[in-house]
């Protein structure tokens, strides 16, 4: 799928917090800390330092309440190219420097941050790199926390009171003592002498799915009994695209193309903030 896949975080500054050299008594605790985050995103260093690479800010842009930036990785690899004299790959001695970064908003007054995900800079590393950069920009003694985002959503209550639009299931036959609410589906997996069975089923459009039809109800209902495998689903809420699963994973969400600048990223502030919004109901 194209386009490129944001997660959604809230956060919180918290721990001591230095005091500037113009300390005004009369700013309050939250605009303190908004300005020691506004320090640390402009730090033009790198604010974290391995030997696999070093991690900085790039462009930052406050703009209409909210904070838009780059956060990325600066490393080197040894290149290869395949070397037609030889008809072999070949490695170059030389290293190239080269870097990866993803794109961020910051809605500072809900405390919720959206990122993108790339090939090097994924959700972990994000967030372990840009705590850890915090701490040694502003102070061992400052705290960053980073929470991500979880639909905690019943699976039931969801095929009930939403429209869905794509259901992922896997189940395994129940053989010897399947619960009679899944005998008929049961039966049928057995008589293909199939170890695991699974489902993908999708419409992307208002209404969606039928999951009231008789075999998927058995599907959806199998997969979520102790004889399921897993499942993931995909569904609306209030135009906000959602994902709800037997795995405990982070809210996320894929925008239509694939970012080049934050002049682009503004474009889908409105859609990301309200998706973040949405999971913290």
């Amino acid at each position: 799928m194209q386009g490129d896949k944001f997660y959604f975080a809230t956060f919180e500054i918290g721990g001591t917090l230095p005091f500037e050299d113009q300390y005004d008594p009369s700013r309050s605790l939250d605009e303190r800390k908004e300005d020691v985050l506004m320090q640390y995103l402009n730090d033009e260093g790198p604010v974290v330092e391995s030997s696999s690479g070093d991690w900085y800010f790039g462009r930052i842009d406050p703009h209409q309440g909210l904070i838009y930036g780059k956060f990325g990785k600066v490393y080197s690899d040894e290149p290869t190219l395949y070397d037609e004299e030889l008809g072999d790959f070949v490695e170059i001695e030389e290293e190239v420097p080269d870097a990866d970064y993803s794109m961020f908003i910051i809605d500072f007054d809900r405390r919720l941050i959206a990122f993108s995900s790339t090939y090097r800079v994924r959700n972990n590393n994000f967030i372990s790199n840009f705590k850890q950069g915090f701490h040694n920009v502003i102070s061992e003694e400052a705290e960053f926390e980073i929470r991500l985002l979880e639909n905690q959503e019943d699976l039931q209550t969801v095929l009930e009171e939403y429209p869905v639009y794509k259901i992922e299931a896997e189940v395994v036959p129940t053989n010897p003592g399947p619960d009679p609410a899944f005998q008929d589906l049961d039966e049928s997996l057995q008589e293909m002498l199939v170890e695991k069975f699974g489902i993908t089923a999708e419409r992307f459009d208002d209404s969606g799915i039928n999951v009231h039809e008789d075999f998927l109800q058995q599907v959806t209902s199998m997969s979520m009994s102790e004889y399921g495998e897993s499942w993931r689903v995909e569904y609306g809420d209030d135009d906000v695209l959602k994902v709800v699963s037997s795995e405990s994973e982070p809210a996320t969400t894929r925008i239509d193309e694939e970012l080049e600048n934050l002049g682009e990223l503004r474009n889908y502030a409105g859609q990301l903030v309200d998706t973040a919004i949405a999971y913290l109901d």
